[in-house]
C-alpha cells in the first residue's frame, strides 16, 4: 500500500509538472508574439515608407540607410544602400551590388531629404 502512495504522488508530480511546462510554454509564446509586435513597433518608427509608381523604399529617419525593391519584380530589381549627409550635399555611398539606383528612387528619397532640410539647400552628389 506505501508503494502504491508513491507511484499515484509521482503520477500526480509528474502530471503538475507537465501542466506548469504547459502553462510556461503558452505564456512564453504569448511574451514572443507582444514582444514581435513591439519591434515592428519600434522597426515602423525608425523608418518611413516612399510609395512611388514602381518602387517601395524604406527610408531610415535618420537618413543612414534605405533600400528599395520594385512592385512588380521584387528584389530582382533592389537594393540596400547608405546615405551620406554633410552641411552641403548628400549622396548615396553604398549600392550593396546594385549598381545603378533607379532615378526615380534617388528622386523620392532627394526629395525626402530636401524636406527634411529646407534651409541647408543640400545638393545630391553623385
Amino acid at each position: 500500500m506505501k508503494e502504491d502512495n508513491k507511484i499515484k504522488q509521482k503520477t500526480i508530480s509528474i502530471e503538475i509538472y507537465l501542466d506548469v511546462v504547459k502553462r510556461l510554454s503558452a505564456e512564453n509564446k504569448e511574451l514572443s508574439l507582444e514582444n514581435q509586435k513591439l519591434k515592428d513597433k519600434i522597426n515602423e518608427l525608425k523608418t518611413m515608407h516612399l510609395d512611388i509608381e514602381e518602387y517601395d523604399i524604406e527610408l531610415q529617419r535618420d537618413f543612414s540607410s534605405a533600400w528599395f525593391e520594385h512592385k512588380i519584380l521584387g528584389e530582382y530589381v533592389g537594393g540596400t544602400f547608405d546615405i551620406e549627409i554633410n552641411t552641403h550635399n548628400w549622396k548615396i555611398v553604398d549600392c550593396d551590388g546594385c549598381y545603378d539606383i533607379p532615378e526615380e528612387v534617388v528622386k523620392a528619397v532627394g526629395d525626402v531629404i530636401d524636406k527634411t532640410f529646407p534651409a541647408f539647400g543640400l545638393v545630391h552628389r553623385h
